[in-house]
């Protein structure tokens, strides 16, 4: 035996070390980024992404999920839309159930008392039917309100095809790669 053979076993041994302490660094960082992504991505802060821009394994996988996030925080963002165009159709509703009703109501309470007046019944008669077209006016404007809050809750449900769509290319696109995959 002679002195080549213990100084090339220390040299692979400590080039073994450091390549394996370097690559487990090296790697350990990059899985530290995509850790502290995820961790902003769970808490609803998509602002962040991983930005690993390597053609390895590792740097598809975080250009996948900072896409997949920016996915996320639109379809969060439509999501947020429909539920407030949804709350306008609620609104419109409970427009129509009560104050649409009540303004009728008003129109029939004021036909009544116009009729009921005795006292200088032509006066009476003038402000009450000048009320009344007041009533009407109100009508028509919450008519016209409400067939405005229907128009944008239709929109709503034109926004919820759409992400119906995009879901299923997503689903598609993904089982593609999938089944692509090794």
């Amino acid at each position: 035996l002679s002195l080549e053979w213990p100084i090339m076993l220390a040299y692979l041994i400590v080039f073994g070390l450091a390549t394996a302490f370097f690559f487990s660094h090296y790697v350990t960082r990059r899985l530290s980024r995509i850790a502290r992504a995820a961790d902003g991505w769970s808490a609803g802060d998509f602002s962040g992404g991983i930005g690993d821009d390597s053609s390895d394994e590792l740097g598809r996988l975080s250009r996948r999920l900072d896409q997949m996030a920016r996915e996320l925080a639109g379809y969060l963002a439509m999501r947020s839309k429909v539920a407030s165009l949804e709350e306008r159709q609620r609104l419109a509703r409970d427009l129509h159930d009560t104050v649409k009703q009540k303004a009728f109501a008003l129109n029939l309470q004021l036909g009544a008392a116009q009729s009921l007046i005795e006292r200088d019944p032509a006066s009476a008669r003038v402000r009450l039917a000048d009320a009344a077209s007041l009533v009407e006016g109100i009508q028509r404007e919450l008519t016209a309100i409400i067939v405005e809050l229907r128009q944008e809750a239709s929109d709503a449900v034109e926004v919820v095809g759409r992400v119906r769509v995009q879901v299923d290319q997503i689903g598609r696109a993904s089982c593609r790669e999938r089944v692509s995959s090794p």
